[in-house]
């Protein structure tokens, strides 16, 4: 039964996709109140999940770890240089 609430406003919610795929809920459901909708937000966040284009994965973070000795190879160099201008 809850998903026959937002049943008769498909090709409406389709059209709002195709020409912005990341509204929101909230506003699909503001859009949709003056023309009747009378359903609760679960219901159309439950709805649009499953119709709503996939987005592109966004990047994942690549950890990268210097080898040993690199860290602090130009700190080294400082130190040798002092050194040798005392």
């Amino acid at each position: 039964m809850r998903r026959r609430r937002a049943r008769p406003f498909k090709t409406t919610i389709a059209e709002w996709l195709e020409k912005d795929a990341t509204v929101t809920g909230v506003v699909i459901q503001q859009q949709l109140r003056p023309l009747g909708y009378t359903g609760g937000p679960t219901i159309l966040r439950d709805y649009l999940q499953r119709v709503r284009p996939q987005s592109k994965p966004s990047r994942a973070f690549v950890r990268r770890e210097p080898a040993p000795g690199e860290r602090f190879e130009n700190r080294l160099g400082a130190l040798r240089r002092a050194r040798l201008l005392r």
